[in-house]
């Protein structure tokens, strides 16, 4: 009986430890994909480079690089859309 109770309990720790697992796994990954920024950038305290853009292209999010570069350089949809469509084309020419 008292065998019993110590497995139900060390099952319902196992469990409760493996739900908060999933769940701060869960909000990591939210909060990393919420960021504009590659994985150890520092984005509040300093400005986009074209580093940045090309670690997005790197990772394949060709939006989020188009909308930095814009940041970066001050200007419009196509033009930022025409010089990151030839950075990812060089980019995959040389291996990245």
């Amino acid at each position: 009986m008292m065998n019993e109770q110590i497995f139900a309990i060390l099952i319902a720790f196992a469990i409760i430890g493996s739900c908060f697992f999933v769940l701060g796994r869960t909000y990591w990954l939210w909060y990393r994909h919420q960021s504009q920024f590659p994985p150890g950038s520092d984005s509040a305290n300093r400005k986009p480079t074209l580093f940045d853009v090309r670690e997005l292209l790197l990772r394949g999010e060709k939006e989020k690089a188009i909308r930095i570069y814009r940041q970066i350089f001050k200007t419009d949809q196509k033009s930022a859309q025409a010089a990151i469509a030839d950075l990812e084309k060089n980019l995959h020419n040389h291996g990245g």
